[in-house]
């Protein structure tokens, strides 16, 4: 299955009690379906799936004095700053609360959170490296590249209030992140991160925990500012402010609304293609404007509630307290849109099958339309190494998870013969 992720910058349980993975929200089992390993084109493991929760709660074995005391005063004041309360990013490693989406194409991964603010983090797989003078930020700068089948994610440049976990441990500008995913087969995922701070931790600290794939789940929208009644209830919690000292967003009338940034020249060039030849939208596109040519033929309720809302200057516009404005509503901030250029992902956990190659001309023809080949015929040398090494880890894969279904089929029967010798016995698993 193959689906286009639009990303707006707006800036298992044990046999005797099977619990839906789906049904836990973000915190489901340590094992997940079995199957072979999906690969993108280029042979390196595709990421790309539905997960049961991406990050870590866990806490440092060692930690400086002045950092454990700022963390016993935010738990005596029970979390009342934390930014995630307040529908704000909290950062990597910072487990999400519900389920996490990893979309993997051969330059870029990124990772979609359902819950709080329905932010992304990109990880650029493009061979660059951090830019200089970074601008912090909650999710910092990531640059990823591939170590045998680990994709390893090297993450600066956050914003030193950030909380990075749930207690509220701080950090400071210089904390760096490393993190390792390994796909093992279909349905599980290994993590690890270490963390490195010394003005914070006395030693680089790293955790590790195994992921399940959720493949019955589709992700939800989730409005973290919607009737979110949570900060005037934390303003009261801070002792050294006065409970009603400062107004909610929506107290205060809610923010501006973005301003439009001038849409640039459009560069020249061919149609990029995917793959099979269909035209590919891959890339970040600025509105050239947000206005309609003109309004539409109104119903007269409309009209009204129309010219209603122009003579408010917008003051109940939903985007002014950070609200989803609608799919149809053009925002004027840019948009970035990925989709993989070769071959099919998965994405919601359906099993992506390794993509057949089209018929060497019928390939061949279609690239060197999109002006990716000097001649027609020619395909560099990199892709047909690729393409043999894409071939021979699917034959290793497939052959894999039929030795491994057949081990399973043997252990059932032999499971089942022995409960059939004993009708009077119930098994756990039934």
């Amino acid at each position: 299955m193959k689906k286009l992720v639009l990303l707006i910058a707006s800036g298992i349980a044990c046999v005797a009690l099977l619990v839906p993975v789906s049904a836990q929200r973000g915190r489901g089992p340590v094992r997940g379906p079995a199957g072979p390993l999906p690969r993108l084109w280029d042979g390196h493991p595709d990421l790309t799936g539905i997960w049961t929760g991406i990050g870590f709660t866990g806490r440092a074995p060692e930690i400086l004095a002045w950092a454990q005391k700022i963390i016993d005063e935010r738990a005596a004041k029970q979390g009342a700053e934390d930014f995630e309360a307040r529908c704000l990013p909290g950062g990597p490693p910072r487990m999400a609360p519900y389920h996490t989406a990893l979309f993997a194409t051969p330059k870029e991964v990124v990772i979609l959170f359902e819950g709080n603010t329905h932010m992304y983090r990109q990880l650029f797989l493009d061979g660059s490296d951090h830019p200089k003078n970074l601008k912090p930020t909650f999710y910092g700068d990531s640059r990823a590249h591939w170590d045998g089948d680990w994709l390893v994610v090297d993450t600066i440049g956050f914003y030193e209030k950030s909380w990075f976990d749930f207690a509220g441990t701080p950090h400071t500008k210089d904390m760096h992140l490393v993190e390792r995913f390994h796909r093992v087969d279909y349905g599980n995922l290994e993590e690890e991160a270490t963390i490195e701070d010394p003005g914070v931790f006395p030693k680089a600290w790293t955790q590790k925990k195994n992921i399940a794939l959720d493949p019955a789940f589709e992700m939800t929208e989730y409005v973290c500012n919607e009737n979110n009644q949570d900060p005037a209830h934390l303003d009261a919690l801070l002792t050294t402010a006065p409970s009603a000292g400062k107004k909610t967003l929506a107290q205060s009338g809610g923010v501006p609304p973005p301003q439009p940034r001038k849409a640039p020249a459009p560069p020249s060039g061919p149609t990029p293609r995917t793959h099979d030849g269909k035209v590919s939208f891959e890339g970040v596109w600025v509105p050239a404007t947000t206005k309609l040519p003109s309004d539409p033929a109104y119903q007269p309720w409309a009209k009204a509630l129309y010219e209603q809302r122009k003579a408010n200057k917008q003051k109940e516009d939903p985007e002014r307290l950070c609200l989803p404005g609608g799919a149809v509503r053009v925002n004027p901030l840019p948009y970035k849109i990925l989709q993989p250029r070769y071959g099919a992902d998965a994405v919601g956990g359906q099993h992506a099958q390794l993509p057949p190659f089209l018929p060497r001309r019928t390939q061949t023809e279609s690239r060197h339309r999109a002006g990716e080949l000097d001649r027609p015929g020619h395909r560099p040398l990199g892709q047909r190494h690729a393409h043999r090494r894409h071939r021979r880890l699917q034959r290793q894969d497939v052959a894999r998870f039929h030795r491994q279904a057949a081990q399973r089929s043997d252990a059932s029967d032999g499971a089942l013969s022995a409960s059939r010798s004993r009708p009077h016995e119930r098994r756990a698993d039934d």
